[in-house]
């Protein structure tokens, strides 16, 4: 029912389930004759579930992703020391972790797989939406209902600025971050380089700009981290990272990182998986050397 409502005909439904039309067909006569309704009604040419048969199709996929949570489950319970993480990170992401925690890992449990896909993180989400991935280190807000997440790790956000740039006189020691602290009011004239590499970091520049009613004339915008990094290395902009990109990108001695000093804003890194599903040990094992990595 679930492929006729999709396909929109019996002949599609068929050739999608590999079967002959006229077996699709007697199937869907015979359900709707035990439960005593009309399942489909035929508008152009096409099978659309009436209200009845929009019931019995979301109970149906219910049903169909309780069975393989089960099924998931009980491989997990089976082999828990013998299975695959399927793992997504944000991009450029997995080359900060893997090198650190994927060796630790095999000492621990050198008969799991682990997968990974690097992605941008709206595409994770849905990954992980769609059962394709069991765990994704990511940027918070997460945006799917059915998903899940524990903070890993607060970044500070930090404003990046070539050392060369006379907007850094402006700069005042604070004891409250290790960081000089700068105003954004001070950064008018400057041109300002927003990443486009996914939504969370826009998002939270765009936020933080909004909020403090900065009025920023000049913007750049690129996908590109490494290019973000070297319009600041040549002083042709500047732009707000987090700490951890800061502390894993080398900008040798040409570029200075500044505090904001605005408590409430910060890039929350965290894992996220889809609400209700088994966790196995090894997979714990996995996000606990990650947690370990972060307090480095």
């Amino acid at each position: 029912m679930i492929a006729v409502s999709e396909q929109g005909t019996i002949s599609g439904a068929a050739e999608y389930l590999k079967i002959s039309q006229p077996a699709l067909s007697l199937c869907v006569k015979k359900v709707e004759s035990e439960l005593g309704v009309v399942l489909f009604k035929r508008i152009n040419r096409k099978y659309v579930p009436t209200s009845e048969g929009e019931c019995y199709i979301e109970t149906a996929r219910n049903m169909l992703k309780i069975y393989d949570d089960m099924t998931r489950s009980l491989l997990y319970l089976s082999s828990d020391c013998r299975g695959m993480i399927r793992i997504g990170f944000g991009l450029a992401r997995g080359s900060e972790f893997l090198p650190d925690v994927l060796p630790a890992f095999y000492r621990h449990y050198p008969e799991v797989t682990v997968k990974f896909a690097e992605e941008h993180t709206d595409i994770l989400e849905q990954m992980l939406a769609e059962d394709r991935l069991d765990i994704a280190i990511i940027r918070t807000p997460i945006y799917h209902q059915e998903l899940e997440y524990e903070v890993i790790s607060t970044d500070e956000l930090l404003l990046a600025i070539n050392k060369n740039n006379p907007v850094i006189i402006n700069s005042t020691k604070t004891k409250d971050s290790r960081y000089s602290f700068i105003d954004l009011k001070y950064m008018l004239n400057e041109a300002f380089i927003v990443s486009t590499n996914g939504p969370r970091m826009r998002t939270i520049t765009n936020h933080l700009i909004n909020t403090y009613h900065v009025n920023i004339k000049n913007v750049l915008e690129t996908k590109s981290k490494a290019t973000f990094m070297s319009l600041v290395m040549v002083d042709y902009g500047i732009g707000i990272v987090s700490e951890s990109f800061r502390n894993s990108y080398d900008t040798g001695q040409e570029v200075e990182f500044f505090t904001l000093g605005l408590e409430g804003f910060g890039s929350q890194l965290s894992v996220v998986h889809k609400k209700g599903v088994y966790i196995p040990d090894y997979t714990k094992k996995f996000i606990s050397l990650i947690k370990i990595f972060m307090e480095k």
